[in-house]
């Protein structure tokens, strides 16, 4: 895999270095306190500190997570390295990564290995479109979170704005939470030796790796810089949306058919209600697409095509017009209705007289057979 060269030297080190804290050398700071407490549940011959539980459990998860990186377990090296940081249980309560005890450079390779896999993991569920939410069977995070989590914060950026914008044509994404929610983690993690001032512990929590301080400079601001991004993007997205009615609507002007029509005037105006749909928070691109839609409805008027101008007033929320166009459609529809009417009652004329025509016409013809003396049925 690309980048996963790290340190095994390191590794062994880390190993080393935490068979070296067995014993506490501090008895009254945070990292070397024991619990003694007897509520907990579990014998004083087993309790352990923050460090004693770190230095032997630490190194074991990162040998662990190298080995799967090395079979191409991805998604589970990754969860390997990230409890360094957020934790593990072990057998007084849970140790976590807002409570660092070992030295800065067995976290720094953590870091490094968690860096390498993410990367790869990350590209792998890119290209499979999975920026968002969580990924595989293990619903172990997907690409943006990734990223964030392995201290890619300009990756990160870059991905969130390519994601973002190819996204745009269907919904709006915004993965500022995921930056903020990152920022969280980091901030509670700086500030974890606080909670044991109270307790007169000496704080002796090893610091955020530079790396991760940087997330302080880099992530705030993101939301505001994406929106910048993404508002020239939306004027297209409306051009488009027009491009796609005018389409409809000339070809339905050109045709002569009232059914093909009304069904091209259709398509026409269900353009223009996805994209206020779509658009519906960004009202320079509504107003827009309304005005289309008032400009259409005032030309059918025009054209005496009153119900598809009615549909044009609806789209675009113009409600005085549409009941006009409502009103005009309503009349003409009856005007219609009662030339056909009057055109059925005058077929219905037509065939009652030639029925008695054609009756007259054989009784003339009956007398002239019967007066010559032939046979009609002849």
């Amino acid at each position: 895999m690309s980048e996963k060269n790290f340190s095994h030297g390191l590794l062994a080190g880390a190993v080393f270095i935490g068979a070296s804290w067995a014993a506490p050398v501090y008895a009254d700071t945070i990292c070397n306190y024991v619990p003694t407490s007897a509520e907990m549940g579990v014998p004083m011959d087993q309790r352990e500190s923050i460090r004693a539980a770190q230095s032997r459990i630490v190194p074991e998860t990162l040998s662990k997570a190298a080995e799967l990186a090395e079979i191409g377990q991805l998604s589970e090296s990754v969860g390997a390295y990230a409890s360094v940081f957020v934790g593990q249980k072990h057998n007084i309560s849970y140790w976590t990564g807002y409570q660092r005890c070992l030295p800065a450079n067995v976290y720094q390779g953590a870091a490094d290995g968690l860096r390498s896999v993410a990367s790869e993991l990350a590209a792998q569920l890119m290209a499979k479109g999975i920026y968002e939410g969580q990924s595989g069977p293990d619903n172990g995070p997907a690409a943006l979170r990734l990223l964030l989590m392995s201290n890619q914060y300009d990756a990160f950026e870059r991905h969130a704005f390519e994601y973002a914008a190819k996204e745009l044509p269907e919904r709006d994404v915004n993965p500022a939470y995921l930056a903020q929610s990152r920022l969280d983690e980091l901030e509670q993690n700086r500030e974890a030796g606080a909670a044991y001032v109270a307790s007169d512990l000496v704080n002796d929590l090893t610091p955020l790796l530079a790396e991760e301080l940087a997330a302080f400079d880099k992530l705030p601001g993101f939301e505001s810089r994406l929106q910048a991004r993404l508002a020239p993007l939306y004027p297209k997205l409306t051009d488009d949306l027009l491009a796609r009615e005018a389409g409809h609507y000339d070809q339905a002007i050109k045709t002569d058919g009232m059914i093909p029509k009304m069904m091209l005037l259709g398509q026409a105006t269900d353009a223009l209600d996805a994209g206020l749909k779509r658009l519906a928070a960004h009202p320079r691109e509504v107003a827009r697409l309304q005005a289309r839609a008032n400009t259409r409805g005032e030309a059918l008027l025009a054209m005496d095509q009153f119900k598809p101008a009615q549909a044009y007033f609806e789209t675009a929320g113009n409600e005085k017009q549409s009941e006009v166009a409502r009103g005009l459609a309503e009349s003409q529809q009856a005007v219609k209705l009662e030339a056909l009417q009057s055109t059925v009652k005058s077929d219905i004329e037509k065939m009652k007289k030639s029925d008695e025509e054609r009756a007259a016409f054989q009784d003339e013809a009956e007398d002239m057979a019967a007066e010559f003396g032939f046979d009609l049925e002849d």
